[in-house]
Order: C-alpha cells, then sequence, then structure tokens
C-alpha cells in the first residue's frame, strides 16, 4: 500500500512538469525595434541566385511601332494630283525651255527650284509662244518671264495656253523702275525679225536687252489678218472651160476669233495631234482643218470616237490661237450630232 502511494505521487509530478514545460510564460520578453525603411528594402531586394536579368521578346512576339518620322514625311511628288482643266496660272515666274526629247516647248516654274512641286507644263501653241521662243534667242542669258494663263488637262498632262507674258528682271536688278510689256488676252501678236548678226557701229557695244526686246515682239503689226469670208458668186471670175480654177491662198484667222457652233469631224492622226475638219454649209469657202489644242474636252471627243468605231460629227465652239501660220482649235463646247442634224 505504500509502495502504490508513492508510485502515484511520482506520476503526478512527472504530468505537472510535463504540463508546465508545454505552456509559455506569460512573463514579458524585450523585443527589438524595427525601422519600416530597412524592413521594406528587405523585402524588395531579391536574394541571391534568384533573380535573373531580362532578355529582349523573340521577334515573332516584338509589337511593332510606327515610325514618327514616316508619318511626317510628305507624299511622293508621283502622287500629287494635277491642275484641273480650267484653273489659271496667275503672274507665275519661270523659263521657257524644250522639252527632254525637243519635240515641244515647256514652262518651267521658278518655284520649283525652291522645294515647291509645281513640274514643268507643256506649252499650247499661240502668238505668245512664238514671242517668248525668239526672245529666249535674242537673250544672252535666260529669260526670266512672268506669265498668266490658262491651264488644260489632257491624258494625264497639264497643258499651259500663255495670255499675258512679260519680261521679268532678277532678284538683284527688280525695283520700281522696271518695265513690263504686256498685251490684252485677246490682241493677235506676230514674232518681228530679230536683229541683224551684223549690228550697227552705234550699237556694235551694246548687250541686248531682253526686256526691250520681248516688248517688241509683243507689239501688234498695224495690219493683222482678216477673218474668213465667203467670196460673193456673181463677182467670181469663171475659169475656162476644161482648166481647173486656181484655189486661193486662205489666210490663218486671226488670234482670239471664235468657232462658234461649227459642224464637223475629228480627223486622228498616228503619230500625231488630231486635227477639226469643218463641214461646208453651202457655201464656196471651205475653212481648212485647224490642230486641236489639248484639253479636256478633245480627250473626251477622241474616246466617244473610239467606243463609236465609225465617224462621228460634233458642233463645237472654241478659241482660235494661231502659231507660226498655222491654227489651232481649243474646243470648249462639243456635242455629238445625228445624221439628220446639219443637212
Amino acid at each position: 500500500m505504500k509502495h502504490l502511494a508513492i508510485a502515484t505521487m511520482a506520476m503526478i509530478a512527472v504530468t505537472g512538469a510535463a504540463v508546465s514545460a508545454q505552456v509559455p510564460s506569460v512573463a514579458p520578453t524585450t523585443q527589438a525595434t524595427v525601422d519600416p525603411e530597412r524592413y521594406v528594402d528587405s523585402l524588395l531586394r531579391a536574394k541571391p541566385g534568384t533573380a535573373r536579368p531580362l532578355q529582349p521578346l523573340p521577334a515573332e512576339l516584338t509589337p511593332a511601332e510606327p515610325s514618327r518620322k514616316s508619318k511626317a514625311a510628305p507624299p511622293p511628288i508621283a502622287t500629287l494630283a494635277m491642275k484641273r482643266d480650267g484653273d489659271m496660272a496667275s503672274d507665275r515666274i519661270g523659263y521657257l525651255q524644250p522639252t527632254p526629247d525637243g519635240t515641244a516647248w515647256q514652262y518651267a516654274f521658278e518655284s520649283a527650284g525652291e522645294g515647291m512641286t509645281d513640274p514643268p507644263m507643256l506649252l499650247i501653241p499661240n502668238s505668245r509662244l512664238a514671242a517668248m521662243e525668239q526672245a529666249r534667242q535674242a537673250a544672252e542669258s535666260p529669260l526670266r518671264l512672268k506669265v498668266t494663263g490658262l491651264i488644260t488637262s489632257y491624258r494625264g498632262q497639264n497643258y499651259l495656253l500663255v495670255e499675258n507674258v512679260r519680261a521679268w528682271p532678277r532678284p538683284a536688278a527688280m525695283g520700281p523702275a522696271s518695265r513690263e510689256a504686256g498685251l490684252p488676252a485677246t490682241q493677235s501678236v506676230e514674232p518681228v525679225a530679230l536683229p541683224t548678226t551684223e549690228p550697227a557701229a552705234t550699237s556694235a557695244t551694246q548687250p541686248i536687252d531682253p526686256e526691250l526686246a520681248l516688248e517688241q515682239l509683243l507689239r501688234p503689226r498695224p495690219r493683222m489678218a482678216n477673218p474668213l469670208e465667203a467670196p460673193i458668186a456673181n463677182d467670181a471670175p469663171k475659169a475656162a472651160e476644161g482648166v481647173a480654177p486656181a484655189i486661193p491662198e486662205i489666210a490663218p484667222v486671226r488670234e482670239g476669233e471664235m468657232v462658234a457652233q461649227r459642224i464637223g469631224r475629228l480627223q486622228r492622226a498616228a503619230n500625231g495631234p488630231s486635227k477639226f475638219i469643218f463641214e461646208s454649209d453651202d457655201r464656196v469657202l471651205v475653212d481648212p482643218p485647224m490642230i486641236m489644242a489639248p484639253n479636256q474636252k478633245l480627250a473626251q471627243m477622241e474616246d466617244a470616237l473610239a467606243r463609236a468605231g465609225v465617224d462621228l460629227r460634233f458642233r463645237v465652239t472654241g478659241l482660235i490661237t494661231t502659231y507660226l501660220g498655222q491654227n489651232y482649235l481649243l474646243v470648249e463646247k462639243s456635242q455629238l450630232v445625228t445624221d439628220h442634224e446639219g443637212l
């Protein structure tokens, strides 16, 4: 009995010691103060061996960003829109130049050398062009001009019909005393003869003034070509029997005259400009054909003729120009004529 009591007391002592070892002490302990900045810095600091250097994305996953330089770049010159048929070129400074193939004349705008995008325009033949040609030949240096004229459009190319032209001094010589020689658009001019190659002794040492030369070229002659008129049948001389009557030489129509509601046919050439063949309206006089000046109306007439596949008749109204004794017709209005019209 005594031994059982001793064993029970020993078991209770061992159990109490174990329970006291598991229960934490409630006595206060001393804790170190934590700096917040250092604590955050330690959290953000990568542990050794865990951080990997950044690698570039594969080419197929790299997003393509638009180039800012490409957005600001100007469009190429080839995509520039042409001038509209009927626009005006007003007081444009430039130079008369032959085309690269030497078959025609073109007007090169001076602005094209200053970064602008005005391409040269082919010149429609008229008396102003003839005067510009001879003034260019008489000038010792490139002749600087200022022109005003009508712009036309034909088959993807702009043309210029010069209505007023004057010699224009270079910027260094420009001043209030500069002369400007010009004529109204409706007045006809004809080139005059250039000075002889053997100048007089008084002017042998004096160079040719381009402005004076152009002024002389643009001065109209006292007598102009008369418009075509039908001869009177009663007064016309009768030719001898069996002898063909002589065909009188018909002078070109004065520049600036209008063709009003005339009927005729368009004659297309394989390697040349189109011509307009006038129909005779029961008169003895037959007007000679006129070369068609290029514009949008001419392109429309040629397209209609190509679609029809047969000869067509047109009623046209337009402006007549003169160049080196040949008349040109710039059509302003045109319409198809049916078979029973004009008969």
